[in-house]
């Protein structure tokens, strides 16, 4: 018997059930050939493809890639031509959904028409990411259970991330998988993967660039996953800066997510320096620099922290929260994350007391508007209950961990296995 080529922990294993995948008995090449050959415009209530039979998914990838002699047509496997055929259908999807600033959703019913930066978003607080990010931390410090259940939060996400359009997705989904290869959890990268490749089945049609997108995505290679997503996100950013008014806030957050996530990992000054460019760009230019530029600073706080800039880091968080207190219109998010990222500069300088001040302060600024289920506060809860160990503080730490655990909740393991015991 084959072995996967993935050895997937079962404390990572998301019990999310991904959507149905109808029965059909084309193989997996053939389906992406069909996607990528019939880039048509209509619509089909019928079901289009399918994943896999019953048989063990990763043992048939594994099957498929390593033995050439099983359904391998003479000329180069489909697989290799995926980065190529998911830059193309990025650049298609966004020529025909940016027109002058505006983003337009075409469906069954017709077409609709909105301001790029009055859509709705549906992951604004980008929980997403916030999740995964807790889950590494939950991970790095053993707690297994709780790692399991935040990951089952997050893939829940991805079902109306994908459903919903907007200029944004791509731009979280390669974010969040970046992140996954960067922190090392390449296992939960995959499952993540894997998990888009299904919901796009289910939730998109794949013979339009939208679907497309989602299903190549899906089935790109573990061993060029991360330079792959790099030049796919980069080809996401020009697509929208072609299609984008100049100083959109949707096109200056994909920026700042790029730089954060691609040139930071690599080189911290680097990405300092292209921060204090696009910093002057709209603070010469943009006639909403008054929202903007703090949005602007608070990336540079977080290149600065990264690089040990920790003075640095903090004065900058105070700069932020100094022009909220002036600027109204400034959202509530970016002045919760200048004190996050105040309480993390406090933190590295061995200010206890002034870090876990700011950062209560932005714990309790979020529950008095989200309430005390807001996943982004229990982030910060667990964040703090962290530090309140290594200062020996485990009481404290203790109460700060059953606060979380109840805005965690339980995940579809902990039901089923309730369920076994009545």
């Amino acid at each position: 018997m084959a072995e996967s080529p993935v050895s997937v922990p079962d404390y990572i294993c998301c019990r999310t059930p991904p959507p149905s995948a109808p029965s059909n008995e084309e193989d997996h090449e053939m389906i992406i050939e069909r996607s990528l050959s019939n880039q048509g415009t209509e619509w089909s209530d019928a079901p289009e493809f399918i994943l896999d039979r019953g048989e063990n998914q990763w043992t048939r990838i594994h099957l498929m890639l390593n033995h050439p002699s099983i359904h391998r047509p003479p000329a180069p496997p489909a697989v290799l031509r995926i980065p190529e055929q998911l830059f193309h259908n990025i650049n298609s999807y966004y020529a025909s959904s940016l027109h002058d600033g505006s983003w337009i959703t075409r469906n069954r019913d017709g077409a609709t028409v909105c301001k790029v930066d009055n859509l709705y978003d549906p992951d604004q607080r980008n929980e997403l990411q916030g999740h995964f990010s807790m889950a590494g931390n939950l991970k790095a410090r053993g707690s297994l259970i709780e790692f399991r259940r935040v990951l089952s939060k997050a893939f829940r996400l991805v079902h109306s991330i994908i459903e919903r359009s907007h200029p944004r997705t791509l731009d979280r989904l390669f974010s969040s998988l970046l992140w996954l290869v960067h922190s090392g959890l390449i296992e939960v990268a995959l499952l993540f993967r894997d998990y888009i490749r299904s919901l796009s089945m289910s939730l998109t049609s794949t013979q339009q660039s939208w679907g497309s997108i989602f299903l190549l995505l899906g089935n790109l290679e573990e061993a060029s996953l991360e330079q792959a997503l790099i030049k796919a996100w980069q080809c996401n950013n020009d697509a929208l800066d072609r299609g984008l008014d100049p100083f959109s806030d949707s096109g200056l957050l994909t920026r700042l997510n790029h730089i954060h996530h691609v040139h930071e990992t690599y080189d911290g000054q680097e990405a300092e320096r292209l921060l204090w460019i696009i910093h002057g760009e709209y603070e010469r230019t943009s006639d909403k620099a008054a929202t903007q530029i703090p949005t602007i600073m608070l990336s540079l706080g977080h290149s600065m922290l990264a690089q040990g800039k920790y003075e640095e880091t903090e004065n900058m968080g105070l700069e932020i929260l100094s022009r909220a207190r002036d600027e109204p219109r400034i959202s509530l998010n970016l002045r919760v994350d200048a004190m996050v990222l105040t309480a993390r500069a406090q933190y590295y300088q061995g200010k206890n007391d002034t870090a876990e001040s700011s950062l209560r302060e932005a714990i309790r600024t979020l529950t008095d508007r989200w309430g005390d289920t807001c996943s982004l506060a229990t982030r910060y809860v667990n964040l703090l209950e962290s530090w309140l160990r290594e200062w020996d503080r485990d009481e404290d730490a203790e109460e700060l961990k059953r606060v979380a655990d109840l805005a965690i909740g339980l995940d579809e393991t902990d039901m089923e296995r309730i369920g076994q015991r009545d």
